[in-house]
């Protein structure tokens, strides 16, 4: 973003999605002291199965389980691969809500919003409860397996390693609406 633009006269405008706090650059616009807050935001990203289809080969689930667990086990990788018959494959990835029912069920303060504004599990403070993993409609989140404790993707801070090495190129990075 071009902070120097917009405080030479630019503001952003509900008609459009190109800058920070979803709106377009106009010149001659007087400022908003409302939304200078927003520019401080990062953009609110998640990974998003195109409609190609899924061939379930599960390497992002694999590279996934290297980067974050270094295990070779794809069961310990954020992602998960739902197979249905005949032929239908899809991930299971956190959405990134941008009101996630996980955060508001965990009572111990263990979801934290990093730097670049994702919602990652602070293991120090998790339980292991499971009182996220019931409360995501979506079940982008869940307990591992080894370490007893919440897992969710973090975009591998904001690498997202899983696209790059999608054979089939149906990840993608996408903006949560």
């Amino acid at each position: 973003m071009d902070y120097k633009k917009f405080s030479e006269g630019g503001c952003l405008t509900k008609f459009g999605r190109q800058a920070i706090g979803g709106g377009i650059f106009l010149e001659g616009c007087p400022i908003n002291p409302f939304i200078l807050p927003l520019l401080s935001l990062p953009m609110h990203k998640k990974v998003e199965c195109s409609d190609k289809g899924c061939s379930g080969c599960r390497v992002c689930a694999s590279v996934c389980a290297w980067y974050n667990a270094e295990s070779q086990n794809w069961k310990h990788g954020r992602i998960r691969i739902v197979k249905e018959e005949p032929d239908i494959d899809y991930p299971v990835i956190c959405r990134q809500c941008v009101k996630p029912a996980c955060l508001a069920a965990c009572k111990f303060g263990a979801l934290v919003h990093n730097n670049a504004g994702v919602l990652t599990v602070d293991h120090d403070k998790c339980t292991g409860c499971a009182a996220c993993v019931r409360a995501c409609p979506y079940q982008g989140i869940k307990i591992h397996p080894l370490l007893k404790k919440a897992v969710k993707c973090d975009l591998c801070n904001g690498l997202a390693r899983c696209i790059e090495h999608c054979p089939e190129g149906v990840l993608s990075l996408k903006e949560v609406r």
